[in-house]
């Protein structure tokens, strides 16, 4: 072994522990010859070699100190001598300190190595004999040097090389055995070289010299050992008297010496003892060895202390020896560390060798201390300097940075010994996410924890200025090399091995007493804390600590070693303890630092798979956290003077804090969970106690754990165990999953402790835990009290925690609430302890959205809970009373007690306030872009009666109604947009539409939208009842839905007073909604009710189709906004155009006459722009309206149509009525004339235009639903309404100042929209007065003169009123048509003005009055649009664009009803006027024909019309007579009656002649007619040649000769009675029989019997003489036309051509229902209101043999399409009814193909809807689905059946019967078909009106209908012009003429 080398015992009694020499020499026992090593082998050795450092194996059972070097040996000197041994050694020893590492490194680098010399023995032997020659010119040190050769030559000889037998093969070995022969060292050398050694190692001699001396000496002994005793045999070579004894005394000798030379000696002297005694085996008369040994220990511990300061730079540490040395290499002398380790391993060998003579109470109390204390002082100087060791948790502010190295640097030393490989992996730190206080992973990489008793890398305290920043610790963490780049180890780490391995056999071979045993504890404990604080990447230092440790604490000292850790950790320190380890820094503090790492060891090896009794015992957290806990700050220093204790305790604090995170990590890493016995309820709750004791240091009092404060080192840390835990202890469950965290209740316990410094991840582990242990649910005792206990907490404390707070709020409003609803009891008890007390607390404090909307859903469902269990109650109740009792019940006006404690009872009203108050109070977040003009409550609060006028005669009440009415300076209600078009600017005004302000955040909004909901949920649900359907006439639901209601009007309108009586606890809104949009809110939901035919309230869906026009008017759509945007711009460019032409006209005036200057122009230029800018309070551009159609509702809607169960509006058979006084029935019906006065109120006072616009957009629609308004009251406040609508009319601003709407809307749109809603208020006429009636008339009236847009909705309101109140129009009808007069004529009005007129002209009794001046007023109206329209169309129409095309159509459809209008009024003259009036007409078409065309088609046929009725009422058409038949068809001639025609001027006379008989027929044919006379000429005499007496009554006696042929069988006296029949009926009695209904009409023509013919001579005259009006002289009389083919087809063409318009119009009928097109085809039958609607429509016509009437393609051959159907006719026009349920169904056609074959080819559709639904435009599936005119009955037949059976009081004018016969009707139009007919959007007939009403649309329809198809497919405007069948006949005469 080479010098120096050292070894420790071996482990165990089996035999002596392994010792090393550290001297040269041989071991040659029995004095054998020995063989040196050739010269040449031992040459080549540097003098200065480089340093070995140590490597990490050593640290194994090999002592390290054989390898280490701390310098080289000094060079000798180059001059001088001593005269004398002893001297010249002095003198010439140069002992240089190497005080630095520089130095020691300069040294070892920058010094050359000289040659070295060979050695040779004997010359060796010769130098250092005194008596030779050479002995006196040799020097010190080279005598010194010599005999250090000497010494090492004998070792190497000695000692071969290891392993060298392995490699040589046979040949080599034999060679080298014969080299060994030849290098015997002889007996005599041997004994020369012992009196040479024995002389140099005196105590005298100089020191370098004796130290070489005991090297040579130590060779010697190894080489030859003298003898023990004198009396023994001494061995050949040793000098006599030389003895172990002797030469024991020789080397302990002392010598005056200190510092290196002192360590050296003692080094050399610590290596001769060892030899001498092998290795402390054989001491046997060597007294006090172990003695001297532990004096000289003490004796160099400065030595130590000092050489411990050294610190190496870089990465060396300390250079090692040589494996093996040559003779003259330089030895390097012995270090403190070389020293000390050999006399500790030297008094190991000794004890364990003679263990049984050392006294445990005696000796080893003797041995532990020195060596502890030397160790210490070791461990003081190696300390960090006291700015960084100072350094404490608190004051570093950061977490300690990660050591990713140590923790897998070392293996489990109680396995292996052996260091890790370089690969092995490293272990996450769980530090580096608390530095951020982010939660662990759950994708943590699993890693394997290497070493048992290496520190926490999570404790290693900051020793770098870079680790100042969380910034740097993220590098650092990145770079773990850069942490630790030029820390060395530290120098009493190397010490460790050699102590470890002496007290290791103490514990295993010594019976020590407890305090020994934790002597030895603690000292392990101080290693372990104070390498802790070196700062090292690796635990390689510690090593032999772990392995004391692992012996500690295996076999029988396991249990022993725990407890020693146990004591350690609780008790103080003693005063042995502080003696032994005096000058160490808060050593009491460090020993339970180490104690709580090596706890820390032992939780991490809980799962050691070592079986037998050496495994280590398990130790869980649960049996060592007392301990822990005992050892904390929070546990010794309690007082509050102890602070500064506290923080120097705070490393043991933050030491355990990290044992209990590893031991976390450790158990998220382990794979196998069998292997883990810890119990998981003890194990967290251990954790939880520990982390309980920590709290007051890592949340003191001033400390906050915000995100937006820095975490000190302690809370980041502690932040993070505590959030490991769940997670980490959850491994310990063999069923646990990786995603369920467990939560122990200590755990959820200090969650609570943590307060103000809880996290929202904190809180949702709280909320969490009591969510799924079910705290807070009702099947937990006290679970009201855990609510508590957590609303108390979460909002009650300073903290915040959104989050959590919504969390909890959403377990309260979900969870917790839904586990009771099914439950009675436990719900009323959440609601009314829980939940309404929680929320009156925080609902109006609460400003997230999310809180307020979840608040109110769950206030909605428990409010509908109760309610409908209090319903159920009541029902039950009601079924146990007597009939009578019920009976007396429901017809009480004012509800029982029992009702009223029913509804006021529960937390419904509690509920219901708490809404209101969040509607009424909580802030409108648009409040700073959208403000009312005015908070204050308005005028309608003051009671009064609607009927009160809005006027007063005392000024100051005038003057405040003024206050109130005006508007404010500057309004915030809602901006203006339209810009000045007179501006001048050069931008065109950007005026579009803003963004609506949706309001959807507005918690206002939701609240009010909670109220409807809890409405709509109690009144349209399924009944109630578990047990029945039947419900009670007064529940508790109806009381409480009226309440809600009357909230609702509260919060739109409020009124100070209202009817009714409250329930106790209720209230009424007294202030309005805070949010504009739930106001509108609120409309949107009222104006959606309705009421069924038995008066049961229901919602109306999809009122967006329906509304739209409605919305349009007030653009309230973005098409409207859009197009009047466009078109002002338009009118901007317009004007902007027209100032400056005008500018550039005045410059033009003024440039001639004088120079303008500068400042003229200026000033002029200044002046223009100031007239042209906008006022200063013109509106802003925006508009940003509440609400637009299509609307979005925030309340969601019932099912359409879904009436309640329970909530009426009205009762016709209520026993109330029949008491006129009575008070109105409470708690039943809805108090449908609060809201309606709510309306008044509305359209009266509000400034609010969104209000205002959307009542009138919606009321019209709402009026229609006339039951809804039934009952007294409603119907006085309806009569109220009419007025406050009237009232709106006038052309002031009153409206304007009020509302101050936006510019977009103009006067007539508000007005149009105003009588919308008038129109509707026709059908009230059964309840209106006639002065009410009246003023609705002239409400029509008053604005037909104004703009169009208004006076469109009066012109049809006055068409429907021609229908409807015939009487009251009738009053003011010449009023109407002067005004008429005076509007603008376009087609948009034009078309609606004309119809009114031919309306009118239908209706004879309402101009029976009239004058010749009135009637050419309403022709002169007529014939100035016809003017107006020629005027337009003097260019040709553009129809590329479709708007224009549908422009075209509706100018196309309007002059053919003006030309109309002429007709249908000129008809309605009596016979006696026409001629007066014809002239004026006649004068005033030629004025306005058109000028485009040479000739007026229309007015030439118009001219001719006028000819044909002036003087008469002829058919236009003639119809074939029996006598025609009978006279033309003679079979006496010989040939065909001949037939010629001539053209007369616009006539075409065509005459018929048979040739013998003279009957001839002589026919007329005119474009609009034609006429046939039959004649007989008389020239041609009836007799034959002679005969006499001629029978003038030959033709009746020619006519019933022939009876048989001509009438086929008929009897005779049938014919008879015909022939001689006299009418006994006056003409005018026969045309109104005619008209009757149910008649039956076949052959005839039944226009002949509809009126009185009567001929003047003058018709017969103009007829056949006449040509005009093509009368002058140069138009011959007649012109023969040729019987030419193409004249005769010419002819036929025109004959063909009808004269009267025909018009086939389908009628359908919808049942119940039904919704598609096979369905409705099939019905077969209808109710009786569509029976009675179809029997108005027309006549009845049998179809079998039909001729006169156009039935539209109805089979009239055989009865396959109906036996008959319905037809209209008059002079104008026939209409056929193609009515579906009139059709047979074939059985062979499931789809009805027949049906729609005829149906489907029809323009118009007359649908009867009674499906209860809307009917679809497209329904029908047809090319021909054009206009639908849309029937649906105000009532169901529901309504009419057995009338009440209560005498109903002549007083409530809505209780006639019969009263609800009324109709909505629409037209549907296909895309492209332009607005007409006076429908509008839709009108309420009567049942009486239907029939007539609606045929008069369908013909306007029809004839728009065949226009539009016309024009859509034409592609010039040559094609598009309609061309009648009156202008196909001219066209034809015309092309006939001109052949």
């Amino acid at each position: 072994m080479a010098e120096g080398e050292s070894s420790s015992s071996k482990k165990g009694r089996t035999g002596p522990p392994s010792s090393s020499a550290t001297a040269n020499g041989s071991n040659n026992a029995g004095g054998q010859p020995i063989t040196p090593a050739s010269s040449s082998s031992a040459t080549g050795g540097a003098a200065g070699g480089a340093a070995r450092f140590l490597s990490r194996r050593v640290w194994g059972r090999a002592s390290a100190t054989t390898k280490t070097s701390t310098g080289n040996e000094e060079l000798p000197e180059t001059s001088g001598s001593a005269s004398s041994p002893g001297s010249a050694i002095v003198s010439g020893t140069a002992t240089h300190r190497k005080d630095s590492a520089d130095e020691i490194v300069k040294s070892q680098t920058s010094i050359p190595a000289p040659p070295t010399p060979t050695f040779h023995l004997d010359e060796a032997i010769g130098l250092m004999d005194p008596d030779s020659s050479t002995w006196t010119s040799i020097s010190g040190p080279e005598l010194v040097e010599h005999v250090k050769a000497t010494s090492v030559y004998l070792a190497s000889i000695s000692e071969p090389e290891e392993g060298k037998s392995d490699i040589f093969s046979a040949h080599q070995a034999q060679q080298l055995e014969k080299e060994n022969k030849s290098t015997q060292v002889s007996s005599n050398d041997i004994r020369t070289l012992y009196v040479r050694a024995i002389a140099f190692a005196d105590r005298q001699t100089d020191i370098s010299l004796r130290i070489a001396g005991l090297r040579l000496l130590t060779s010697l002994i190894k080489t030859c050992r003298p003898p023990r005793y004198l009396h023994d045999t001494v061995p050949t070579g040793v000098p006599e008297k030389v003895t172990v004894r002797s030469l024991y005394a020789l080397i302990i000798g002392s010598s005056q010496v200190t510092g290196e030379k002192k360590v050296d000696l003692v080094g050399a002297q610590v290596a001769a003892l060892r030899v001498l005694t092998k290795d402390g085996t054989e001491v046997e008369g060597l007294g006090g060895v172990v003695g001297w040994l532990m004096r000289m220990l003490d004796e160099m511990s400065g030595d130590w202390a000092k050489w411990c300061e050294i610190k190496i730079p870089g990465n060396s540490d300390l250079p090692q020896r040589p494996a093996k040395l040559k003779p003259f290499e330089p030895i390097a002398p012995h270090n403190p560390l070389e020293t000390a380790a050999s006399i500790i391993s030297l008094i190991h060998s000794i004890t364990y060798t003679f263990i049984d003579l050392f006294d445990p109470k005696i000796d080893i109390p003797r041995l532990l201390p020195p060596i502890f204390a030397f160790v210490c002082k070791g461990i003081v100087a190696s300390l960090p300097s006291a700015e960084i060791s100072g350094l404490n948790i608190s004051q570093a502010g950061h977490v300690p940075p990660p050591n990713p190295l140590r923790r897998d640097s070392v293996p489990s030393l109680l396995n292996s010994p052996l260091p890790p490989p370089g690969n092995q992996p490293i272990l996450e730190p769980t530090l580096r996410r608390s530095i951020s206080i982010n939660r662990r992973s759950k994708d943590s990489p699993a890693v394997v924890v290497s070493s048992a008793f290496n520190t926490p890398s999570s404790s290693r305290i900051a020793r770098h200025s870079t680790l100042t920043s969380p910034q740097s610790l993220t590098s650092a963490h990145q770079s773990p090399s850069s942490l630790v780049p030029t820390i060395p180890m530290p120098r009493w780490l190397y010490i460790l091995p050699s102590t470890c391995a002496f007290l290791e056999i103490l514990i295993d071979n010594t019976l020590l007493s407890q305090e020994q045993f934790i002597d030895i504890m603690r000292f392990a404990c101080i290693c372990v804390a104070c390498d802790d604080e070196s700062g090292l990447p690796t635990d390689a230092g510690q090593i032999p600590v772990h392995k004391l440790l692992a012996i500690m604490f295996r076999s029988n000292s396991g249990r022993r070693g725990e407890q020693a850790l146990r004591v350690i950790m609780e008790q103080e320190a003693s005063r042995t303890f502080r003696k032994t380890y005096e000058g160490l820094a808060n050593a009491d503090c460090k020993v339970i630092q180490g104690a709580v790492y090596i706890a820390r060891a032992l939780l991490l090896h809980l799962d050691d798979p070592t079986p037998g009794p050496g495994a280590l015992p398990s130790i869980g957290l649960s049996s060592l956290s007392p301990s822990l806990i005992a050892a904390l700050s929070t546990s010794r220093f309690k007082r509050p003077e102890d602070r500064l204790e506290r923080i120097r305790w705070e490393p043991v604090d933050y030491a355990v804090l990290t044992l209990l995170q590893d031991n976390l990590h450790h158990y998220e890493l382990v794979s196998n969970k069998d292997s883990i016995k810890s119990d998981i309820w003890s194990e967290g709750q251990s954790a939880c106690d520990i982390l309980k004791a920590l709290l007051p240091v890592a949340l003191p009092a001033n400390l906050s754990l915000t995100f937006a404060e820095e975490p000190t080192n302690f809370s980041a840390v502690y932040d993070a165990v505590v959030h490991q835990l769940p997670t980490a202890i959850e491994k310990l469950h063999p069923m646990a999953s990786s995603v369920s965290p467990f939560y122990h209740p200590k755990y959820i316990e200090l969650l609570f402790r943590f307060g103000d410094h809880l996290t929202e991840e904190d809180a949702a582990v709280i909320l969490d835990y009591y969510q799924r242990e079910g705290l807070c649910l009702p099947m937990t005792a006290g679970w009201i009290e855990n609510i508590w206990k957590l609303i108390d907490f979460f909002h009650q404390t300073s903290f915040s925690l959104p989050g959590a707070r919504k969390k909890l709020a959403i377990m309260l409003f979900k969870e917790i609430y839904a586990s009771t609803e099914e439950m009675v009891a436990p719900r009323s008890e959440f609601v009314g302890q829980v939940l309404v007390p929680y929320l009156d607390k925080v609902l109006l404090k609460q400003t997230d959205d999310w809180f307020r909307q979840e608040a109110l859903r769950v206030m909605i469902r428990a409010a509908v809970a109760e309610t409908m269990e209090r319903d159920e109650d009541r029902r039950r109740a009601r079924a146990m009373k007597p009939d009578a009792e019920v009976e007396e019940e429901d017809a009480s006006v004012i509800p029982s007690q029992e009702v009223k404690e029913a509804a006021a009872g529960g937390s419904f009203h509690a509920i219901r306030n708490l809404i209101i108050a969040l509607a009424s109070t909580a802030w409108c977040k648009e409040d700073e872009t959208y403000q009312p003009a005015e908070r204050r409550r308005p005028a309608h609060l003051i009671n009064r009666d609607s009927t009160a006028s809005t006027s007063s005669n005392n000024p100051s009440a005038l003057k405040g109604l003024m206050n109130v009415l005006s508007p404010p300076s500057r309004t915030k209600d809602l901006p203006s947009v339209a810009p000045s078009i007179a501006s001048t600017d050069d931008s065109l005004p950007q005026v579009r539409p803003a963004p609506i302000a949706t309001h959807s955040d507005c918690q206002s909004l939701h609240a009010v939208s909670a109220l409807i909901t809890i409405f709509n949920n109690l009144t349209f649900s399924p009944p109630h009842s578990f047990s029945s359907t039947a419900k009670a006439a007064r529940t508790p639901a109806s009381a409480r839905c009226i309440a809600i209601y009357r909230d609702l009007l509260g919060l739109l309108y409020p009124f100070t007073d209202h009817t009714g009586t409250d329930t106790p606890t209720s209230r009424v809104a007294a202030v309005p909604a805070r949010c504009p949009r739930a106001r509108v809110a609120i409309l949107q939901w009222l104006l959606r009710l309705r009421a069924d035919p038995r008066h049961r309230i229901y919602l109306r869906t999809e009122l967006d189709v329906v509304a739209k026009p409605y919305a349009e008017t007030l653009f309230r759509t973005t098409e409207a906004v859009e197009a009047q945007r466009s078109k002002l711009m338009a009118d901007a460019e317009e004007a902007r155009a027209k100032a400056k032409l005008r500018q550039h006209q005045q410059q033009q005036l003024t440039a001639p006459n004088v120079r303008e200057s500068v400042r003229d122009r200026t000033s002029t230029s200044t002046r223009s722009r100031s007239r042209s800018r906008p006022a200063p309070d013109t509106p802003s551009d925006a508009f940003n309206p509440l609400w637009f159609v299509p609307e979005t509702l925030a309340f969601d809607m019932p099912a359409d149509s879904l009436p309640s169960e329970g909530l009426l509006t009205y009762d016709p058979n209520h026993p109330s009525l029949r008491n006129r006084d009575a008070p109105p029935v409470e708690g039943v019906w809805l108090p449908v004339s609060e809201y309606v006065r709510a309306l008044n109120g509305i359209l009266r006072h509000e400034r609010n235009w969104e209000l205002v616009s959307y009542v009138l957009c919606f009321l019209p629609i709402q009026l229609s639903n006339k039951l809804f308004f039934r009952g007294g009251r409603a119907t006085r406040e309806v009569k109220f309404l009419l007025k406050a609508l009237i009232d709106i009319i006038p052309q002031d601003d009153r409206i304007e100042r009020r509302c101050n709407f936006h510019s977009y809307i103009k006067r007539p749109n508000v007005n149009a929209a105003v009588y919308q809603s008038l129109s509707i208020l026709i059908s009230y006429r059964d309840v209106l007065d006639p002065p009410e009636c009246d003023a609705l008339i002239a409400a029509f009236e008053m604005c037909l003169e104004s703009n169009t847009v208004v006076a469109k909705p009066c012109i049809q309101a006055l068409t429907l009123s021609i229908f409807e109140l015939e009487q009251h129009l009738g009053k003011r009808l010449l009023s109407i048509i002067g005004k008429l007069r005076d509007i603008n004529f376009t087609s948009g009005i034009a078309v609606h003005l004309i119809e009114f007129l031919i309306a009118l002209g239908d209706n004879g009794n309402l101009f029976r009055n009239f004058t010749d001046a009135h009637y050419k007023d309403v022709f002169t109206l007529v014939i100035d649009y016809i003017a107006e329209h020629n005027a337009r169309s003097d260019t040709a129409p553009d129809l590329e664009a479709p708007s224009a095309r549908e422009n075209y159509t509706l100018s196309q459809h309007v002059i053919g009803l003006a030309y109309h209008a002429i007709y249908v009024w000129f008809m309605a003259l009596k016979l006696s006027v026409r001629p007066d009036l014809v002239k004026h007409i006649i004068a005033k078409l030629l004025q306005s024909r058109s000028k485009r065309v040479a000739v007026d088609e229309m007015a030439e046929v118009c001219l001719d019309w006028l000819a044909r009725y002036t003087y008469g009422n002829a058919d236009p058409k003639p119809a074939s007579s029996f006598l025609a038949d009978m006279v033309m068809a003679d079979p006496r001639e010989d040939a065909k009656p001949k037939t010629q025609s001539w053209m007369l001027g616009g006539t075409i006379i065509t005459i018929t002649t048979n040739a013998r008989s003279g009957w001839s027929t002589i026919t007329s044919t005119r474009p609009t007619g034609a006429t046939e006379v039959i004649a007989k000429l008389e020239n041609v005499p009836l007799l034959g040649l002679g005969e006499a007496n001629a029978d003038l009554t030959s033709l009746p006696a020619v006519l019933m000769a022939n009876r048989n042929a001509i009438m086929g069988g008929t009897d005779a006296k049938e014919v008879e009675e015909v022939v001689k029949q006299k009418s006994t009926v006056s003409a005018q009695e026969e045309i109104e029989q005619s008209s009757q209904r149910g008649a039956i009409w076949s052959g005839a023509t039944p226009s002949q019997r509809r009126k009185d013919v009567s001929i003047d001579p003058a018709y017969i005259a103009i007829e056949l003489l006449s040509s005009y009006p093509n009368a002058s002289l140069d138009i011959p009389r007649g012109r023969l036309i040729p019987n030419e083919e193409k004249c005769l087809r010419t002819l036929r063409t025109i004959e063909s051509t009808p004269v009267i318009d025909a018009s086939k119009l389908a009628v359908l009928y919808v049942a119940r229902g039904q919704t598609n097109e096979t369905e409705i085809l099939g019905n077969m039958d209808g109710s009786s209101l569509y029976l009675d609607f179809l029997a108005g429509l027309g006549r009845l016509i049998r179809l079998k043999g039909q001729v006169d009437v156009h039935v539209g393609g109805l089979n009239r051959e055989d009865d396959s399409d109906g036996e008959y159907a319905y037809a209209w006719w008059d002079d104008l026009q026939q209409t056929i009814f193609h009515t579906a349920t009139m059709m047979p169904n074939a059985p062979n056609d499931p789809a009805f193909s027949r049906k729609k074959r005829l149906i489907g080819n029809d323009y118009v559709k007359i649908v009867y809807n009674d499906s209860g639904r809307d009917f679809a435009f497209d329904t029908i599936k047809t090319q021909f689905n054009f206009i639908n005119i849309v029937i649906s009955p105000h009532t169901t037949p529901e309504s009419h059946g057995p009338r009440p059976a209560v005498q109903v009081l002549p007083t409530d004018p809505w209780a006639v019967w019969g009263r609800d016969d009324y109709f909505k009707v629409i037209v549907q139009r296909a895309p492209g078909i332009p607005d007409f007919s006076p429908v509008g959007e839709h009108k309420i007939v009567s049942r009486d009106t239907l029939p007539v009403f609606v045929r008069h649309v369908a013909h306007l329809a029809n004839d728009m209908a065949a226009r539009y198809t016309h024009i859509r497919d034409a592609r010039s405007p040559e094609e598009a012009e309609y061309i009648t069948s009156w202008r196909s006949r001219l066209r034809a005469m015309n092309r006939l003429r001109a052949m």
